[in-house]
């Protein structure tokens, strides 16, 4: 029965090759948006799908082609995963997917828009622009550290200049989301569109550019950069008026806006640091598969007859980013509670007392508590928030693990 299945090909799929890579291709499917990388022997079953073919018969032609002895078993796994990502035709019904990492995502600037907007920026996209990077991260370090104090930057809290601030950190923001629109643009592409959503319960804008997979990784890099050096040189911008004008206002939001660019560089989570440590290594679902590696490896642990998961330097690589995400999160909680143990005890009665005072308070006075709340308790916050989340990781894992159990013992 297996032999005689003939497949067929979606109707809105397109194969695109990956620039500088014989090896591997992008399959589109226009219709669910979504797109996965495949290697040669893929592409050459999608080849030969043309609504006529047997299974058999396409085993058979592969074999012939690469002088191998693929098996029609193998031949039907790869067709039944393509089947579960709507590259070949199902009778199941396969919706369209969304990010799974952002939730309650709303589109704010369509394609058509993005793409024209984006060709303004295409100039400055320089040859040299890691030089430009680094001179200009310097010479705004210099600028902060010889002009402003401690007392300054605090001072710099009223309402009115938080007013003023809060437009121009969202057109920063989207200024970031430009930049890694402009760069697909720049390399012959066409963005998606920018939208807006939640990130580990915080509010994130994004940008659809999905279509740089087809690039080659050192291209891909860039992409995922250009959103962190659009913002520096907003802040350039900014430094460069206060050398004009002599107004501190200017250095100040330009040193808020620098700050705002560092946790981008976080390679832990799905930020622009992540996505630069995986085109680098070539590793598409980088978490997604040290999670899965760090399971096997707790199951070569407990399951002394399984085989060891680690068969290259790359599965060594997994297991230690996996250890060293989860690491750095406990030592640093450790850190806190050793340096900020009384107020991390105190911190729910103070956190009361601030509300009852709030509630309490004049509309000035409110201002100045909540000003003076964050910054003497700044620490508590960072610390309980991150071990919430920190929690919901592990509860996370803990189902996922159940969940395979289940399965492993199921199929038994």
């Amino acid at each position: 029965m297996l032999m005689k299945l003939i497949p067929n090909l979606s109707p809105h799929i397109t194969i695109e090759k990956i620039e500088s890579n014989d090896n591997f291709f992008i399959v589109y499917n226009s219709f669910l948006d979504k797109r996965i990388k495949i290697n040669l022997i893929t592409k050459q079953l999608l080849d030969l799908i043309n609504n006529k073919r047997s299974i058999q018969e396409i085993t058979n032609k592969i074999n012939n082609i690469n002088s191998a002895s693929v098996d029609i078993q193998t031949i039907h796994s790869i067709i039944t995963n393509l089947q579960n990502q709507g590259i070949i035709q199902t009778e199941k019904e396969i919706t369209k997917t969304k990010f799974s990492y952002i939730w309650f995502k709303i589109t704010l600037i369509p394609q058509k828009k993005v793409n024209q907007i984006s060709s303004v920026f295409l100039f400055l996209f320089v040859k040299h622009i890691y030089p430009i990077i680094i001179v200009s991260s310097f010479f705004l370090i210099a600028m902060y550290y010889l002009n402003l104090s401690e007392s300054v930057v605090y001072a710099f809290f009223t309402p009115v200049n938080i007013l003023l601030y809060i437009p121009i950190a969202y057109l920063s923001k989207f200024l970031h989301e430009f930049g890694h629109a402009s760069a697909v643009k720049k390399f012959g592409l066409i963005p998606g569109s920018i939208g807006f959503g939640f990130y580990l319960l915080s509010p994130v804008f994004y940008a659809n550019v999905s279509c740089a997979w087809s690039l080659p990784s050192f291209k891909r890099i860039i992409i995922n950069i250009a959103g962190m050096y659009f913002q520096l040189l907003f802040s350039l911008l900014l430094a460069t008026i206060f050398i004009l004008t002599s107004n501190k206002w200017f250095l100040i939001i330009s040193f808020f806006n620098s700050l705002s660019i560092i946790p981008n560089l976080n390679p832990f989570i799905r930020y622009d640091g992540y996505w630069i440590l995986s085109d680098a290594l070539n590793i598409n679902y980088l978490i997604r598969k040290a999670e899965n590696k760090f399971s096997e490896a707790f199951n070569f642990l407990i399951k002394s007859n399984n085989a060891s998961p680690f068969k290259s330097k790359q599965d060594y690589f997994l297991l230690i980013y996996f250890l060293l995400n989860k690491s750095i999160v406990i030592i640093f909680l450790i850190f806190i509670l050793l340096i900020k143990r009384n107020s991390l005890i105190e911190f729910p009665v103070n956190f009361y007392k601030f509300i009852i005072s709030l509630v309490d308070g004049s509309e000035v006075y409110s201002f100045t508590l909540i000003k003076n709340f964050l910054f003497e308790n700044i620490y508590s916050i960072i610390f309980y928030t991150l071990c919430v989340a920190f929690i919901r990781q592990v509860i996370h894992l803990v189902k996922t693990y159940i969940f395979k159990f289940k399965l492993t013992y199921a199929d038994k």
